[in-house]
């Protein structure tokens, strides 16, 4: 059985990507607000980064989209349909930290692939996408003697 959160269907999700928007989205901490009416469109099939420095909501962020922190404001839509309600269980969305404390015994490269991995990508894809992401981010020094493979921690 499909669970239908308004127009978005979690078994469609779960056999491919989908267009991220977040539209006015401000999310209020204990003592002030984190996020200030953000607006992102991350279109579908495109992988994107989350950079800053210390403290400034890029966990909020990520937390808000997954669904495990509440906005006092705005929406999350995934391919325009509202899931600013939906459980994080209903979203079929993850997200993976720079930390490298989460997954200590792989590489930069390795981390990067993760989520790639997890999507079933065929090898040259995950080694062109990694390689494009590290160029675009200006790491490709952290990526030297990576192997691009499955099952191996390099």
């Amino acid at each position: 059985m499909v669970r239908k959160v308004g127009c978005w269907e979690r078994e469609r999700l779960a056999s491919r990507t989908a267009a991220v928007t977040l539209t006015d989205l401000t999310v209020v901490g204990a003592q002030r607000e984190v996020l200030d009416r953000v607006l992102i469109e991350v279109p579908d099939g495109e992988f994107a980064a989350v950079l800053g420095p210390s403290g400034c909501g890029k966990s909020t962020l990520l937390r808000t989209i997954a669904g495990l922190a509440a906005p006092a404001a705005g929406s999350v839509l995934f391919d325009g349909c509202d899931v600013t309600d939906a459980a994080a269980s209903e979203r079929d969305i993850g997200m993976v930290f720079q930390t490298p404390a989460l997954i200590p015994r792989r590489s930069v490269g390795r981390n990067v692939q993760f989520p790639l991995e997890l999507r079933r990508e065929t090898a040259d894809a995950i080694r062109d996408r990694v390689t494009a992401e590290a160029r675009a981010l200006h790491i490709e020094h952290l990526l030297r003697g990576h192997r691009h493979r499955r099952g191996r921690n390099t």
